[in-house]
């Protein structure tokens, strides 16, 4: 009888265990794919940040009419989805900025690479190629459609870190767990563009780093350092 109490208490315990690990695991897997919507949250803020920029927007007039961005809009469709997390209405692409970060480099709408040979065969046969400029109507609305600005996009950012901050051991802890797997683990493979990467840029310029690289960056900055959002691609490279 008491043997069979005992296996009993040990299966019991051994089912305790599992579903303590699993849950343990669950957790993690929720904390690690906060991480990488922190780095949503940076491209997000670089994005808007980038778009004002170009356009000179000051008290939401844009005062530069006459960008890149007038004539393409397949460059405006990074922006949106790099702000919005989806492309613009009534454009079809089926890769968002946030995925390129996982797949180490954009992948530009078919549209855009036939435009480009369009252009290559007009020039060849020395044909105008003609131009098609995005009204002010279209832009005021496109910028309006965004709806973000580059303050509410820092600040959504900073919140978001200060969050986690607030359970700083839980994180740590989590992140050690995946480091201490190495190259086992499935982020040691899977990339991710650190900057983003304004249409027309050689991706030669912001670095690609896997996530497991990411994690680290994450822990030392944030968590070790306590900076209060990511540094530039040259703190991370000389680290």
């Amino acid at each position: 009888m008491k043997i069979v109490i005992l296996i009993h208490s040990l299966w019991f315990l051994s089912i305790s265990f599992a579903f303590s690990q699993q849950s343990a695991d669950s957790a993690c897997n929720a904390t690690i794919k906060n991480i990488f919507q922190v780095h949503d949250l940076k491209i997000r803020y670089e994005a808007v940040r980038s778009l004002y920029k170009i356009l000179d927007i000051e008290d939401s007039v844009i005062r530069n009419k006459r960008t890149y961005l007038h004539v393409s809009k397949s460059a405006l469709n990074t922006y949106f989805e790099s702000v919005s997390g989806q492309p613009m209405d009534g454009y079809e692409s089926s890769v968002l900025n946030s995925e390129q970060n996982t797949k180490r480099k954009r992948m530009f709408p078919e549209d855009r690479k036939r435009d480009h040979q369009q252009l290559r065969d007009s020039t060849s046969r020395l044909e105008p190629v003609p131009v098609v400029w995005v009204t002010d109507e279209e832009m005021n609305s496109f910028v309006k459609q965004i709806n973000c600005t580059p303050r509410e996009a820092l600040t959504a950012y900073m919140k978001f870190i200060q969050g986690i901050k607030s359970e700083r051991d839980m994180y740590a802890k989590c992140i050690d767990t995946e480091l201490a797997k190495g190259d086992l683990s499935e982020f040691a493979k899977e990339s991710l563009l650190y900057t983003f990467l304004e249409p027309g840029n050689s991706i030669s310029g912001p670095r690609t780093f896997t996530k497991f690289e990411f994690l680290k960056f994450f822990k030392e900055f944030l968590l070790n350092d306590d900076i209060v959002i990511l540094p530039d691609d040259v703190r991370v490279q000389a680290y």
